[in-house]
């Protein structure tokens, strides 16, 4: 694994657990249940994502539509079972999934333009 998909990993789960304390002491168990779900599912999909990058680096192809289709998939089936706990639980669900956009922000400002930069 790359130092950023680990950052945004540690990122991930450093936001959902704060999320799950301040939701549990909010709205109460099922949202943080919710934020949990979602914070794994975004771990997932950066996982999905980081792994078929990697597969279309070294095949020197284009992305492919079904890596897409499977991300969302688990994203959609992760908010289907957080909804048949209760609505706080969809909240926290999608804040958990958001978790993974934050952390694409948080983490390329963490490591620096000037690392990425080298790197490429």
């Amino acid at each position: 694994m790359t130092s950023a998909v680990k950052a945004m990993t540690k990122v991930i789960i450093l936001l959902g657990c704060v999320e799950t304390v301040v939701l549990f002491a909010w709205l109460g168990g099922k949202a943080a249940a919710g934020v949990a779900l979602g914070s794994f599912g975004a771990v997932m999909n950066l996982l999905i994502l980081w792994h078929d990058v990697r597969k279309c680096v070294a095949k020197r192809k284009p992305m492919i539509v079904s890596g897409f289709i499977v991300r969302y998939t688990i994203s959609g089936i992760l908010l289907f079972l957080a909804g048949l706990l209760s609505v706080s639980s969809i909240f926290g669900a999608f804040l958990g999934l958001i978790n993974g956009k934050i952390a694409a922000f948080l983490s390329w400002r963490w490591i620096g333009e000037d690392q990425v930069v080298k790197k490429s």
